[in-house]
């Protein structure tokens, strides 16, 4: 079980600290997770070219920081997962204009 306290020395190493999860009846799962990184990011990427499921399990492996493991390991749960990764790319928008 992961405490408040965890979480909060997560967000100091991290700066946000994102949390999934996922029900079926009465069970409940959690998984936490940090930001995805520009070396993560570039990782998705090459592995992606495999395959969409190949990428994504890399975002999942190097962001999670704890939770529920069944989150990860079960296909049902980590399916479920993958809808939600894009959340956890943090960036600022900015503008372009041509001078």
């Amino acid at each position: 079980m992961v405490t408040q306290e965890q979480i909060e020395r997560w967000k100091a190493i991290h700066g946000k600290v994102f949390k999934y999860t996922a029900t079926e009846g009465e069970k409940k799962w959690e998984g936490y997770f940090k930001p995805i990184t520009p070396e993560v990011l570039d990782a998705y990427e090459n592995a992606s070219r495999r395959s969409k499921l190949a990428g994504d399990t890399v975002i999942i492996e190097n962001c999670w920081l704890g939770g529920d493991e069944e989150v990860k390991k079960r296909d049902d749960l980590s399916l479920g997962l993958r809808d939600w990764l894009g959340l956890l790319l943090v960036k600022v928008e900015g503008e372009m204009a041509e001078l």
